[in-house]
């Protein structure tokens, strides 16, 4: 019996090798191609989201800036692959993020309200505003060439090597004469694999518009920047305000900042808002720049009457700051709410504080009261202090007869109006003229003229002026308020708080029923006129014996 060698199972066997090694090779080719570039998608696609992250951060630090509100922001800082079956992934990829210190400053400017100029000047009419630039620095296992991604003054930009691409568009600062600044404060330094949150809160917003104008050479913007010249050009172009005067490139590490100078037309007058972000709580301590004025007041009070003034305290960036107390202190015959003469106030949350003043009883003089911060604690406010205060000045006046006799010695009847006793009574008081009516059945005749006091103010919205002497320069008299001409055969100078003087070619005859009016005017006002809320006090000495005195306010 013959047997043969059993060979019917090589063939599977062999074919089963075969088909294992190639799975196997797939498997490889798989893991040494496919997966590097489905991992190289996968952060591509996780940079695209942490651009987006920073573009949502650029509006959140806009919004806080604007409302005061705090806003949270999450940045995914690295990456995690997907589990695949029988393939080895490498570890998460982390990513960095980090905070550069940056400059912002604006040169030659100063502003239209007294207080926040007298600041300004204080620095040599140059601000330098510090700020913090964001930095998104990535470590992916495959995408070799990602950028890295930055926050800027508004700006989101990506650096590849050197070269900048800008992925939102450049926030003006300058747009229609508006000044626009946020600065950003924070101190981050962090690396993960995973999601952080960053906080943004407002340390001085929402952000206050102030007029500012140049001190005589052109409002400059000088700011340190990452973006390239190119990009200040296209901004600069379409900013009709804006001229592009110089650009320093740094020409070192991608991350040294260069300088753009940017000039303002100096043609137009601006206005200037200026806010502080800080990240997660690392705020720069700002404290009070100088207090400024809220409102306009009276020049002139009745006495006995109260005034109450409101005072705001600012930081450096123009805007208000709550909390704590202002020092008020009263130099003249008046005093505060409390009785005294100095009284503590506390700062709301809106950075005023106010105080009450009350002129005392039959009382005549200047009122001064200085309101704000005692930065040095010696219960006084005074150049020590800086420009942490504000002075009003007000004067206190009195219709009261005796007291007005006593004091300034003016004549015996004040404003009279009686027609029974043929009385010469004010009519109207204009910026240079005054009128006169005859109330009497019987001529009166001015021989003498006075003018005793001139206030030129206008309750406060102009320059105090100065007046010395009033001229008479006319007069007519008429049996109508508006009748008659003019005659310029009167005209007589009376110097203020002097004595009487008559009147030229006098003395003047007005009939009854009839109207006198004086034009006149003031040496040292401006245009030699008053404005309304001025004031004057003028005597009249008639040919009987008698006189009297009026209080003529412009109206």
């Amino acid at each position: 019996m013959t047997f043969f060698a059993e060979e019917r199972a090589v063939s599977p066997v062999l074919g089963g090798i075969l088909m294992f090694g190639l799975a196997m090779s797939l498997l490889i080719l798989t893991q040494v191609s496919v997966v590097p570039a489905a991992n190289q998608q996968l952060e591509f696609e996780h940079n695209q989201g942490v651009q987006k992250d920073f573009e949502r951060f650029g509006s959140s630090t806009t919004r806080v800036a604007g409302s005061g509100a705090t806003e949270t922001v999450d940045v995914d800082l690295g990456v995690r692959y997907p589990n695949r079956f029988f393939l080895v992934n490498p570890g998460p990829a982390s990513g960095s993020l980090s905070t550069d210190a940056a400059t912002f400053a604006i040169e030659n400017v100063t502003s239209t309200t007294p207080e926040t100029a007298e600041y300004y000047d204080s620095l040599g009419n140059d601000v330098t505003y510090q700020t913090t630039r964001l930095v998104y620095d990535p470590t992916y296992r495959q995408y070799a060439n990602a950028p890295r991604t930055f926050y800027e003054n508004g700006v989101v930009f990506n650096e590849y090597d050197g070269d900048v691409t800008l992925v939102t568009s450049r926030t003006p600062i300058v747009s229609d004469g508006d000044i626009t600044l946020v600065l950003f404060d924070g101190n981050v330094q962090e690396q993960t694999t995973g999601t952080t949150s960053l906080t943004l809160q407002a340390a001085s917003a929402p952000a206050k518009r102030i007029a500012v104008t140049d001190d005589g050479e052109p409002i400059t913007l000088r700011i340190a920047t990452l973006v390239p010249e190119s990009d200040w050009q296209e901004y600069a172009d379409g900013e009709s305000a804006v001229t592009l005067h110089t650009y320093v490139d740094a020409d070192a590490d991608p991350r040294t900042p260069n300088e753009v100078v940017l000039r303002l037309d100096d043609t137009r007058d601006y206005t200037l808002r200026v806010a502080r972000v800080t990240l997660n709580g690392n705020a720069i301590t700002d404290l009070p720049a100088y207090v400024t004025t809220v409102g306009s007041y009276a020049s002139s009070v009745p006495a006995n009457t109260s005034m109450t003034y409101t005072a705001e305290v600012r930081d450096a960036q123009n805007n208000p700051i709550s909390g704590g107390e202002v020092t008020a202190t009263i130099d003249g015959p008046a005093k505060f709410s409390n009785g005294n003469k100095a009284i503590n106030a506390s700062v709301d949350e809106d950075g005023r504080a106010s105080v009450t003043v009350t002129g005392n009883t039959d009382a005549l003089g200047t009122i001064t009261v200085d309101v704000g911060r005692d930065s040095d604690a010696d219960d006084d406010l005074s150049d020590e202090d800086g420009h942490k205060y504000v002075t009003y000045s007000f004067e206190l006046v009195t219709t009261d007869v005796t007291k007005v006799e006593r004091d300034a010695d003016i004549g015996n009847v004040i404003n009279p109006g009686n027609a029974t006793a043929g009385d010469l009574s004010l009519e109207s008081v204009g910026a240079d003229q005054v009128q006169f009516k005859n109330l009497g059945t019987v001529p009166k005749s001015i021989e003498q003229v006075r003018v005793n006091f001139v206030k030129a103010d206008g309750q406060g919205s102009a320059p105090v002026y100065q007046v010395t002497s009033v001229d008479l320069t006319a007069l007519r008299v008429a049996g109508t308020s508006t009748g008659g001409s003019f005659d310029t055969q009167y005209a007589t100078t009376f110097t203020v708080g002097g004595n009487y003087e008559s009147i030229t070619n006098g003395p003047v005859v007005v009939g009854d029923g009839e109207y006198v009016t004086f034009a006149l005017e003031f040496d040292g006002a401006k245009q030699d006129e008053l404005s309304p809320g001025d004031f004057y006090v003028i005597s009249i000495r008639f040919a009987d014996g008698t006189s009297a005195t009026y209080f003529a306010g412009v109206v």
